[in-house]
Parts: structure tokens; C-alpha cells; sequence
């Protein structure tokens, strides 16, 4: 484990149960984490675009979700 996260390790296991170490390469959390928020704004867009046709035809957005 890198030395800085070594130190810092205590107040990560109260603040989560679980700490993913993913590589000691500085940058590379960002870059997952910036690919993680495309792939949850894909799949918004596509839940958006799959629920317009039933709001374009007037079905109530309520009933969707009951």
C-alpha cells in the first residue's frame, strides 16, 4: 500500500466499510471514477429516452413507478 493511503487508512475504514485500492499510479482513481459517471449518464439517457414515447402517448409518470 502506497505510503500516504498507509497513513490515511484509519480514517478511511470509519468514514466505509469497504476502501478499494485500485493502484498506486496518481490520476488513475479520477479516470475510473469519471468512467463510472459516463456509463450512469448513458444509462440515464437511455431510461429517459425509453419512458418519452409512453409521456409523448400520455400515460401519467406517476404509474411508471407503482
Amino acid at each position: 500500500m502506497a505510503q500516504p493511503v498507509a497513513r490515511l487508512h484509519p480514517l478511511f475504514d470509519r468514514r466505509s466499510q469497504q476502501v478499494f485500492l485500485l493502484v498506486d499510479k496518481p490520476g488513475l482513481s479520477q479516470v475510473t471514477k469519471l468512467s463510472n459517471n459516463l456509463v450512469l449518464a448513458a444509462n440515464m439517457v437511455a431510461a429517459f429516452e425509453a419512458l418519452s414515447p409512453g409521456a409523448k402517448a400520455g400515460l401519467d409518470s406517476i404509474s411508471w413507478w407503482s
